[in-house]
């Protein structure tokens, strides 16, 4: 699971996971070893349907091959862990109540696919999320740090240099 600590408690501040790296370097695998475990995984919905989410059914979200599915401000009140109301197509709409962790696979990074959102708007989805870089030999790092790093860091270490995801490899 990459080194990352997850809490499925519900209760108080859950950590968030924005997991980056190339094509089968083993983002759905973590979340097979998560599900092996014992923990239930809710694959979120891109169509915007959630009819079949219940809180009391999973311990945590997930979203495969994540581009820009999801609204910002949709996406910071989900990662946000309190209530939201989430939409289905055949009933009414649900609330989700839990505080889950998330667990968002991507091959890019949050700023690469949300490219027409400034910085300091994509700066309160960055907050609350750990962006976890798996290596070629399927190594986790942790590279954005909510709680040790600044907006300024982000912009100097992933956006003015534009590195691509195989410019990371060489940092470990």
């Amino acid at each position: 699971m990459f080194g990352i600590q997850t809490w499925f408690s519900g209760k108080g501040k859950t950590p968030q996971y924005w997991i980056v790296g190339s094509s089968n370097v083993g983002k759905t695998y973590n979340i097979d070893m998560l599900e092996s475990a014992g923990h239930r995984a809710y694959l979120m919905s891109k169509e915007n349907d959630w009819s079949d989410y219940n809180d009391t059914d999973y311990d945590f979200m997930y979203n495969e091959e994540t581009g820009a599915d999801f609204k910002l401000t949709f996406l910071n009140q989900l990662l946000e862990g309190t209530r939201i109301k989430l939409n289905g197509k055949y009933v009414k709409s649900i609330i989700k109540k839990k505080n889950m962790p998330i667990i968002m696979n991507s091959n890019y990074m949050p700023h690469m696919l949300y490219k027409n959102t400034s910085i300091q708007d994509l700066e309160p989805t960055l907050n609350r999320m750990y962006i976890i870089f798996v290596d070629s030999k399927r190594k986790g790092h942790i590279i954005w740090n909510p709680n040790t790093m600044n907006i300024v860091e982000y912009i100097n270490k992933f956006v003015n240099n534009e590195p691509k995801l195989e410019d990371y490899e060489g940092l470990f």
